[in-house]
């Protein structure tokens, strides 16, 4: 008992922390990425739509210059970590926060169209993750906005943010509730062995004392007093222990008082039979000693009933 039940104990121990670092590094790890994601889309879409409502809208009003938009969106996308795309409806590149160089508008003419662009592959979200059209080597978080200009779309406000970056946070999180749930793992690995130190010690001693019990050895106590489920089978089997006891000295009170009720009749048929045949009961006499004979005989079939 004792191997299988600590056994089984650890070994469901150990089972419930495999399955819950299983359970930690599948489904809240997933479901963490995705609500980080989703939190920094939301971040980035507000700044997105910040910059097409002001800046964006200013510049093609010409409200703003070049300079001046440029200037501030490598500021704004060096605050965000992200690059800061100004993108018209054919999908050319009129801005670029992290490269001053590359764009319809800029001083050497130097711009991307990306190939196959169309907003509709965004679907109903405002943001999406990949490549974006083969633009960048890693995958990235993209967020849009649409800029207006009487009623018209003008261009898009494109915000891209490596997913790594993303992940970063994301995985310093995951190491705050690792080091959570190793802490309580710990307290529970604590807490257990007090529990096996105060359940399986009593549980040891009863199953010792049962065992005195079952070789017919009812002197053994189990000495355990305590106010719970274990106490009351303690006092249970002590109680049976005393019982058991008077009985056997009951038993044997009863079969010394049978024996001894046996003995005398017995005796005295003996004894009247054996002086019968000699003769020192006369033949006049024997009628006499027959009726004691048939009385004793009697009362040993009752006796026996």
């Amino acid at each position: 008992m004792k191997s299988t039940l600590l056994a089984k104990v650890i070994l469901n121990y150990i089972l419930f922390l495999s399955i819950g670092f299983i359970i930690l590094c599948t489904f809240t790890q997933h479901s963490l990425n995705a609500y980080t994601e989703n939190r920094e889309a939301q971040r980035l879409y507000r700044e997105a739509t910040q910059v097409a409502g002001n800046y964006a809208r200013n510049y093609f009003n010409s409200e703003l210059s070049l300079q001046d938009f440029q200037t501030q969106m490598e500021s704004l996308g060096q605050y965000l970590s992200a690059e800061i795309w100004i993108v018209d409806n054919q999908g050319d590149i009129l801005l670029d926060s992290s490269d001053a160089s590359i764009g319809k508008n800029a001083a050497n003419a130097n711009f991307t169209t990306l190939d196959g662009f169309d907003t509709s592959d965004f679907g109903n979200s405002y943001y999406m993750t990949g490549k974006f059209y083969h633009s960048f080597p890693e995958k990235m978080l993209s967020v849009y906005s649409p800029v207006t200009s009487n009623y018209r779309v003008k261009s898009y406000v494109m915000i891209h943010k490596p997913v790594s970056v993303i992940a970063q946070n994301s995985n310093g999180m995951m190491n705050i509730i690792f080091y959570t749930v190793g802490l309580i793992a710990l307290s529970a690995l604590f807490f257990l062995i007090l529990f096996l130190l105060d359940i399986y010690r009593p549980i040891r001693l009863l199953t010792a004392t049962a065992k005195s019990y079952a070789s017919g050895d009812f002197e053994p106590r189990t000495g355990i007093s305590r106010n719970d489920e274990v106490g009351y089978l303690a006092k249970t089997m002590d109680y049976m222990a005393t019982e058991l006891n008077t009985l056997e000295d009951d038993q044997r009170k009863f079969i010394s008082n049978v024996s001894h009720d046996f003995r005398s009749p017995l005796t005295s048929i003996k004894g009247y039979v054996e002086a019968m045949m000699d003769g020192t009961i006369p033949p006049e006499m024997q009628e006499k000693y027959f009726n004691i004979i048939l009385f004793e005989t009697e009362r040993l079939a009752k006796l026996t009933q």
